[in-house]
């Protein structure tokens, strides 16, 4: 006959998996929040810069997003500036399009940041 037991067996495997799944779910997402407050806690502890510098080169990155359990697809992109300081030293930072789009290549000026936070750039 049917014994009770071995069918809670097989009612108890899929909800232990679905609270495993949940818990990890929870986890990347918490670690994932964590890392970005990490991030910006340590920008805004570095002091705001002003440096000379030459825009070196510009790119971007575009990565396409689907939403939820949709067909449809958001297209991502980010961009890029890379400055060389007085000192040599070349520093990328993401930009918005505004930024992008103003900004050219071998363009000279001041720059403006905070940690790897782009915070402006003034052309001489």
């Amino acid at each position: 006959m049917f014994d009770i037991s071995t069918g809670m067996k097989f009612l108890m495997v899929p909800l232990i998996f679905g609270f495993v799944s949940f818990i990890l779910f929870f986890v990347v997402l918490s670690c994932i929040f964590l890392k970005r407050v990490i991030k910006s806690k340590k920008n805004r502890q570095q002091p705001i810069l002003l440096d000379n510098a030459v825009v070196i080169s510009k790119r971007t990155k575009i990565t396409h997003q689907r939403i939820a359990t949709t067909q449809v697809y958001h297209k991502v992109v980010k961009c890029y500036i890379t400055f060389q300081l007085d000192n040599g030293i070349r520093e990328e930072f993401l930009v918005t399009d505004k930024d992008y789009g103003i900004i050219m290549e071998n363009d000279r000026g001041k720059l403006k940041y905070q940690g790897t936070d782009f915070i402006s750039f003034m052309r001489d």
